[in-house]
C-alpha cells in the first residue's frame, strides 16, 4: 500500500477541473459508468486518499475516479468513499497497469455487502445448505465456479440455508483484464441511493 496519502472519513469539498462524462472521459461501463476528474490541490490542501497499490511519480497530477456525475460532483463535492481510485497519467488509457483503487472506496462496498444479501445468494445458500457462496461482480457473466478469484467481492459463510456472516476476498480487484467493476445490484442501489438522497450509505461513512 502506497503512502501517498491518507484519507478520512470527511466530506470532501473541493475546486473540480471537469470534462464532460463521454468518450475517453468516461468509462463504457454497462451498469457502474465510471468518471475521470481533476482536482485543484490548490483550493484543496487537506484533501488526500489512501491508495492500494502502485507508486505516482513526483509532481504529477493523477486523475481521480468517481462513480458520481461530473456536474454533481463539480456541486457537491465528493465524499472520499466516492473516489473509486487513480490513474497515474490522466491523459492515458483506462487500462489496470494505469489505476489503483481507493481503500475508502473498497471499504464501502465490503460494508455494504454485509448488510444487503442479494436475493440471489440467499436463493443459493437455501439450496446449499451450509458452505460459502460468493459473491461475484457483474463485469463477468461466467457461472460462478468458472469466475476467478480477482472477480470475486467476497464470501457468504451458509449455515442450515442461511447466511450468517460475510468475508471481504483479499484478491478482488476493482480493475482487471475484463476492464473496470460492475459491482452487483444490491451494492449499486445503495451508492447511487446516496447521491440522490445526499446521505451516507447504510446511514455511516466508512471506519
Amino acid at each position: 500500500m502506497n503512502p501517498w496519502l491518507l484519507v478520512g472519513p470527511v466530506l470532501v469539498v473541493y475546486a473540480l477541473y471537469l470534462c464532460f462524462g463521454h468518450g475517453r472521459w468516461s468509462t463504457s461501463s454497462k451498469h457502474f459508468k465510471l468518471y475521470k476528474v481533476l482536482v485543484d490541490s490548490s483550493k484543496a490542501p487537506d484533501f488526500s486518499i489512501t491508495i492500494l497499490k502502485g507508486d505516482f511519480p513526483e509532481k504529477t497530477a493523477p486523475g481521480f475516479v468517481t462513480y458520481v456525475r461530473p456536474r454533481i460532483a463539480a456541486k457537491r463535492g465528493l465524499k472520499s468513499h466516492q473516489i473509486v481510485g487513480c490513474l497515474k497519467d490522466f491523459k492515458a488509457a483506462w487500462v489496470p497497469e494505469n489505476f489503483s483503487g481507493n481503500k475508502a472506496f473498497k471499504d464501502m462496498i465490503h460494508s455494504i455487502a454485509i448488510r444487503q444479501i442479494p436475493d440471489s445468494v440467499r436463493a443459493k445458500a437455501k439450496t446449499l445448505g451450509t458452505g460459502e457462496v460468493r459473491l461475484i461482480d457483474d463485469r463477468i457473466t461466467a457461472p460462478q465456479g468458472d469466475a476467478s478469484d480477482e472477480h470475486c467481492i467476497g464470501f457468504y459463510q451458509v449455515e442450515n440455508g442461511a447466511v450468517v456472516a460475510y468475508s471481504p476476498n483479499a484478491s478482488f480487484q476493482l480493475f482487471s483484464n475484463q476492464g473496470p467493476l460492475e459491482l452487483v445490484e444490491s451494492i449499486r442501489t445503495v451508492l447511487y441511493s446516496e447521491i440522490a438522497n445526499g446521505d451516507s450509505p447504510l446511514g455511516r461513512a466508512p471506519q
